[in-house]
């Protein structure tokens, strides 16, 4: 699915990028930080809370130019698959009037954290430094996805849902995302976004 695919392409970026920093998240951080909204029984958390040089490096011209010389990606760029998802990009930077590495930029330079939870449930949380932009892309990929969904005869795919005053979003079965202030927070298990809502809920508790 080419929504699928803008999920992974927003996320891979930002979460190489968080690799490249590793660092444990610690429960000291201030002012609500994304690591406080993680259980206590979170298995692994590696937090890159200042990404840009890290950003810089990733977005660098050489690394791109690089990566297009490896046989796994020129076999990719001659299926249909990846012309779309070109094509889908290409429409959204039309739409947002902006490039994909700027647009990556303002989606993940506040910020990027990774956890591993128990029962196979993996969250990733971008800190965007526009969180206008954070919903303007939100809505774009939403209003694609539901149109995809309504022409294979699925509209039901597609849907959301309030918790704890927090609007969740369903763009498949195996995963579910919400815009909280200015955080994406991305979770391949539904049940698992309902847990960090729930911390969330009581900044007080353990996290």
């Amino acid at each position: 699915m080419w929504y699928r695919r803008i999920i992974v392409f927003a996320v891979a970026l930002p979460l190489l990028s968080a690799g490249l920093g590793l660092r444990p998240a610690v429960a000291e951080e201030t002012q609500a930080s994304a690591a406080k909204w993680l259980p206590q029984n979170t298995v692994l958390a590696i937090e890159a809370d200042d990404p840009g040089a890290l950003l810089d490096l990733l977005l660098d011209p050489r690394v791109g130019k690089a990566v297009k010389q490896l046989p796994v990606f020129q076999n990719q760029m001659s299926s249909p698959g990846f012309q779309q998802f070109l094509g889908v990009i290409g429409v959204l930077e039309l739409r947002l009037d902006t490039t994909w590495q700027e647009g990556v930029r303002k989606l993940a330079g506040g910020g990027v954290t990774f956890a591993a939870l128990p029962q196979d449930t993996a969250v990733l949380i971008l800190e965007a430094e526009d969180a206008d932009f954070l919903k303007e892309l939100q809505r774009i990929v939403v209003e694609f996805a539901r149109t995809q969904a309504q022409n294979q005869g699925d509209p039901d795919r597609v849907r959301s849902a309030e918790y704890r005053g927090v609007t969740g979003w369903a763009l498949g079965p195996k995963q579910a995302h919400a815009i909280i202030g200015n955080r994406l927070v991305f979770v391949n298990k539904p049940d698992g976004l309902k847990t960090l809502i729930d911390v969330r809920a009581n900044p007080n508790g353990p996290s």
